[in-house]
């Protein structure tokens, strides 16, 4: 008899403990698996709301220079009267809007069509900054840059107007280096006797 509760005991607890185990080892893996979905959702969230924040960052650093180059663009149009539209004073006055504006690459103020008729059917003046604090200004060499997008869009638009991102060198030529990128705001300015357009760029 005491053979048999003894047995009997044995196994009941051997069942019990296998029991409490299982039911252990279920705790555990659902616990693990909660922890596991909760910190992933907690990781995710994070990593996007760094990922907004940086984004904000960037289009409030991309607004800030938009600005400049708009505000720096517009207070050119003072400064350009009829009596201050000989060449050298636009070539001086390009390199005075990128020395006033380092974080511009440069600036192209370009005349309408035999604008200087000593100069022929183009001029085109551009200054831009060469190495460190050195700016070069020039007048650039003749080339149809009536059909090139930073001078057509504002002159067909008729107004102000940010020049969708293209690929250019310094010398006008279409590149296939992204280094080249240049986005550019054009404004066409116009005035009772000619018209010309300057873009800083």
């Amino acid at each position: 008899m005491k053979g048999l509760l003894y047995l009997i005991n044995k196994r009941l607890s051997l069942k019990l403990s296998f029991g409490i185990m299982l039911f252990l080892v279920l705790i555990f893996t659902v616990s693990l698996g909660i922890l596991f979905i909760r910190s992933r959702q907690m990781v995710k969230e994070e990593a996007i709301g760094r990922a907004e924040q940086e984004l904000e960052n960037l289009v409030e650093r991309v607004n800030g220079a938009m600005n400049e180059v708009e505000v720096a663009t517009n207070t050119a149009e003072w400064h350009l009267t009829d009596t201050q539209l000989v060449p050298d004073s636009i070539l001086h006055y390009a390199r005075r809007i990128v020395t006033m504006n380092p974080n511009f690459d440069g600036c192209s103020i370009s005349m309408e069509p035999n604008f200087f008729p000593q100069f022929g059917r183009y001029f085109s003046v551009y200054a831009y900054h060469h190495q460190g604090d050195t700016i070069h200004a020039i007048i650039e060499k003749p080339y149809d840059y009536f059909d090139k997008v930073y001078y057509k869009t504002p002159i067909t638009l008729g107004k102000p107007s940010w020049v969708e991102a293209y690929i250019e060198d310094d010398q006008g030529i279409v590149s296939d280096d992204y280094n080249d990128m240049i986005v550019s705001f054009g404004v066409p300015l116009v005035n009772k006797l000619r018209s010309e357009e300057r873009v800083s760029r």
